[in-house]
């Protein structure tokens, strides 16, 4: 994950998957 721009992870972390 960490590889990937922050949308990714905003997007992740808003449906509840942070992995």
């Amino acid at each position: 994950m960490m590889e990937f721009p922050p949308y990714t992870w905003a997007i992740q972390i808003e449906t509840g998957d942070q992995d």
